[in-house]
């Protein structure tokens, strides 16, 4: 079985090196060897794997395989100035706006992860781009749909990481405040009581309950 498995893959390498990944992805988007092999043969365009993430949205392997170039190119950037690598966290902030526009995507499992692993790293995302994140790109969301839980997790994302950076000094969250009483739901509501409690400095007890989006 082994040695099956061996051959497999070297088939699989041979045809990803010969046709490139598109043939693949055609019958199974998902094939983690099939990813895994692509990378090995050099295939590293972000641009290209903004393209997959359009096609398919909802599929693990395409956000991982998105992740791992991000964390490529920040390895070969670690040298350049910090400017640098703001530039580059704030052009993949815009692609997943630009994904966002799609309302298929707009409760995306998959690329709301990839947004919160992004904010969590302050080598691609400064403090200017995570107050965006609170102050735009949260607002817009959920002016749009208040019942997006995605969004919501977002935002509370957002929040944990402005608190750990030390840079939010707010008692409340105005936004949500004001949007919980204009629309009356669920998830607003238990993001502003998990806020409360949050700010209130309880937060070793303070959670927002995730949920599907």
């Amino acid at each position: 079985m082994r040695i099956r498995g061996v051959e497999r893959v070297q088939r699989a390498r041979d045809r990803i090196a010969d046709a490139g990944l598109e043939p693949v992805l055609q019958l199974n988007p998902a094939d983690y060897t099939a990813w895994e092999i692509a990378r090995e043969l050099g295939e590293d365009d972000l641009a290209k794997a903004d393209q997959w993430c359009r096609r398919f949205p909802k599929n693990y392997q395409v956000w991982h395989h998105r992740r791992v170039l991000l964390i490529r190119r920040l390895t070969e950037c670690e040298a350049l100035e910090a400017s640098a690598l703001s530039a580059l966290g704030a052009e993949e902030l815009d692609r997943l706006d630009a994904l966002l526009t799609d309302p298929e995507n707009a409760k995306n499992y998959h690329l709301y992860s990839h947004r919160q692993w992004l904010i969590r790293n302050p080598q691609l995302i400064n403090e200017d781009l995570l107050w965006r994140e609170w102050n735009s790109t949260t607002v817009r969301e959920l002016e749009r749909d208040p019942l997006n839980n995605s969004a919501w997790q977002h935002r509370w994302a957002v929040l944990t990481e402005l608190r750990r950076r030390g840079c939010f000094h707010l008692e409340r969250d105005a936004f949500a405040e004001d949007l919980v009483e204009r629309v009356r739901c669920q998830p607003a509501a238990d993001y502003v009581s998990a806020c409360r409690a949050c700010l209130a400095e309880k937060c070793a007890s303070a959670s927002f309950p995730e949920r599907c989006g």
